[in-house]
């Protein structure tokens, strides 16, 4: 009984967390405890899956457009700063080939300027949390996809057991390369947001976003992999790269599903009603649009309905 009491006791969690944590970085806001990440999390969830749906249960959407175009603004200079604050500090280009190195070695006397930017990358991903509570006031339930809750809920958790644990050299490439991926994401975001014309010239970009985002993902799992190599770093970076490993495998297998649901398997549906050749009605169904649209792959029903109708011909008599 003793011996239990000892171990879910906050005295033991904290004795844990202590030795392997640096005590500089115990000072920062979230890095001196484990709780408030999880409790944050657990929160973050309950808002968007229970309390939110219910207040919006009798409540028109809210546009919050303006709103949007500042967040999404916010995203692209905050990301596109600490992207040139690993490029200054980090070089994150030699660790590709230094993986085994400490961050010590790596960066010398710029490692805790590298480390205090990655705590602000934490604070970012925070700040990630208000796109899903946008969703909500907006109704868009839709995008509140397991996918969607599961990449913020694991990227807050594991910055966070990154700069508590496993601050390796690693870091430097992998929060370099995903930040500036999401420079070209927000930027994308923010241009949707001026009216239907713009997303039709934007239309085309969206698949390409959802295959940069699967190629980076890709890329930081093949370097992490490099952990793995016997005589490479202590075990605590062994346990970095598993970690890393898995993360970006199922992040990778969700969104290669979402990619294959929103666009393989819609063009997919579209050669087929293009190669229909008995077909009554000489304009495509409203609900088919509706579902091809919610999928991403028209900007607009008037557009889909443009580019659908060649695709019904009428019956040949």
């Amino acid at each position: 009984k003793v011996i239990l009491q000892n171990i879910f006791s906050q005295n033991y969690v904290n004795f844990y967390y202590i030795d392997f944590t640096d005590t500089q970085k115990t000072k920062w806001l979230f890095v001196s405890a484990p709780m408030p990440v999880f409790f944050i999390s657990i929160v973050y969830l309950y808002i968007v899956y229970i309390a939110g749906p219910q207040f919006m249960k009798n409540r028109q959407p809210y546009s919050l457009k303006i709103f949007m175009q500042c967040y999404n603004l916010f995203q692209i200079i905050s990301n596109a700063w600490i992207t040139f604050n690993y490029m200054t500090y980090g070089r994150p280009h030699t660790v590709i080939w230094r993986f085994c190195g400490s961050l010590d070695e790596l960066c010398g006397n710029y490692s805790e300027k590298v480390l205090e930017t990655t705590w602000w990358v934490l604070m970012l991903k925070l700040f990630d949390l208000i796109e899903t509570v946008m969703f909500v006031l907006r109704k868009k339930n839709h995008q509140v996809s397991f996918l969607h809750t599961y990449h913020h809920v694991t990227t807050f958790i594991y910055l966070w057991l990154v700069l508590s644990y496993f601050s390796h050299s690693f870091l430097i490439i992998s929060i370099s390369l995903n930040c500036s991926v999401h420079v070209v994401m927000y930027s994308y975001y923010f241009l949707s947001t001026f009216g239907s014309n713009m997303q039709r010239i934007l239309l085309p970009i969206k698949k390409s976003i959802t295959t940069l985002q699967m190629g980076h993902i890709t890329f930081i799992m093949v370097v992490a992999m490099q952990g793995f190599i016997p005589n490479c770093g202590t075990k605590m970076v062994k346990y970095y790269s598993a970690i890393t490993s898995i993360n970006c495998m199922i992040n990778l297998l969700f969104f290669y599903n979402y990619f294959y649901q929103s666009y393989r398997n819609v063009e997919i549906q579209v050669a087929a009603v293009q190669g229909a050749e008995n077909v009554v009605s000489p304009r495509p169904p409203v609900r088919r649009i509706e579902r091809l649209q919610s999928r991403g792959f028209y900007a607009t029903a008037s557009l889909a309905e443009k580019q659908m109708s060649g695709c019904w011909p009428q019956r040949r008599r």
